[in-house]
């Protein structure tokens, strides 16, 4: 019995037993070897950005800190958290942590 043709195997080709994600890339690598890399680098850029804004984040408060070290109560970053999630229903229009964004309406979660 002959493969099916279809829209993930146009040609009909067999599709290989136990070709697994590595060697797919292998072969998707292979195929277009500048676009691949292209894709590849501008993927790590993009997971790496977090890092890149949490470091220099680090900096800019470890500047307003000063030269001892911050001491914060439990209260203090109750006080963040209750402040931090303010703003974001500021933000937002509509309550913090309340349910789940859709589109452009909130859906209750877990009701």
């Amino acid at each position: 019995m002959s493969p099916r043709r279809g829209p993930g195997n146009p040609k009909g080709v067999p599709r290989r037993v136990g070709d697994g994600a590595w060697r797919t890339a292998w072969r998707l690598a292979r195929y277009r070897p500048g676009l691949y890399a292209v894709s590849m680098a501008l993927w790590v850029a993009f997971h790496a950005l977090p890092l890149g804004v949490g470091l220099v984040l680090q900096q800019v408060f470890d500047a307003l800190a000063g030269p001892r070290p911050a001491a914060i109560s439990l209260a203090g970053l109750l006080a963040v958290l209750v402040g931090v999630e303010a703003a974001r229903a500021a933000d937002s229009g509509s309550p913090p942590a309340s349910g789940l964004r859709h589109g452009t309406t909130w859906v209750p979660c877990c009701g």
